[in-house]
């Protein structure tokens, strides 16, 4: 084991030169990598935040609003937002933004013509569709990137963090425009929220217009008093829509995006490219260590048999 350590701090230099090379690969990497920030927005079911409030009416109002459920991981309206940020009806809305299309498929937008354009098939690009021709695998076109693209993109890209401990749902989104990330989200959540609402008030809408004309026709006492209470339920539903504040989702916090990239962090890059650089220069000063002690035994074990011959 002495020898070993000898034998390799003999080959410092080789440590020395192979640590360089992954350090330099590693300073590389950091100057032509893709830096990405994290944007974040918090929410909370609005039924949640208006019981912890003390809320009271209010608080009843949402409660109306999500069918009188009081549990916010299973409020109906919170539930439908969750599901909404991923949806093909939400990327429907979101296609119409311009900057929200163009930024997130940047690679097919030409900026020249103001038009979608195919982009340029890459070496593996080509590979792939020369095996596809092979194997007689049918080829689609390319198509300009439309709501189904963009909802699969929220689904890869909108990350939704519960917890059971807490009201706060978090959402996130990585990109490396911070200024976009923030704008996405709060574009998501209330593009998501709005939808929702609306579907609100057309539904309690027409709600009250078939229960005030039942109401006309209907004159047994009972049914009347059932009919009222459904109409002052659908009428609180309405209002509560109505009213302009978060409908389903209550912004906590956010958007917020931090303030250094998240990927790649320079100070752990450059921390395991030292560690490893030091790893991988130990092990190839110590194959070269054992590559020049097998020769020399080899060679020690030639002259020995050279002299038993002599003799």
């Amino acid at each position: 084991l002495v020898d070993v350590a000898i034998g390799v701090w003999a080959r410092k230099l080789t440590v020395v030169i192979v640590g360089s090379i992954v350090l330099g690969l590693a300073i590389l990497y950091l100057n032509i990598a893709t830096y990405t920030y994290t944007a974040q927005l918090k929410v909370a079911s609005v039924d949640a935040v208006e019981r912890q409030r003390g809320g009271g009416a209010l608080a009843g109002l949402a409660a109306g609003a999500g069918g009188g459920f009081r549990d916010p991981l299973s409020d109906p309206q919170f539930e439908l937002y969750i599901e909404g940020l991923t949806s093909v009806e939400t990327a429907r809305v979101l296609e119409e933004d311009p900057r929200i299309m163009r930024t997130i498929f940047t690679v097919a937008w030409d900026e020249a013509s103001q038009s979608w354009q195919e982009p340029p098939e890459g070496v593996v690009r080509k590979v792939i569709n020369l095996i596809k021709a092979i194997l007689g695998i049918r080829r689609f076109e390319w198509q300009p990137p439309g709501a189904a693209r963009l909802a699969e993109y929220l689904s890869k890209n909108v990350q939704i963090s519960r917890s059971k401990d807490t009201i706060i749902t978090g959402i996130s989104f990585v990109h490396e425009d911070p200024e976009f990330g923030k704008y996405f989200i709060k574009s998501l959540n209330e593009t998501v929220n709005e939808k929702l609402r609306r579907r609100a008030i057309l539904r309690s809408s027409a709600s009250i217009r078939y229960l005030k004309e039942q109401l006309e026709v209907i004159q047994v006492a009972e049914y009347r008093q059932a009919l009222l209470q459904a109409l002052s339920e659908q009428e609180r539903i309405r209002m509560t829509a109505s009213s302009g504040l978060p409908f389903a989702a209550d912004v906590i916090s956010g958007p917020a995006v931090s303030e250094y990239p998240d990927k790649p962090r320079a100070s752990i890059t450059l921390a395991l490219a030292i560690l490893l650089g030091g790893v991988f220069g130990v092990l190839v000063a110590f194959t070269r260590f054992a590559i020049a002690d097998a020769r020399l035994r080899r060679q020690r074990m030639q002259g020995t048999g050279s002299h038993s011959t002599d003799g």
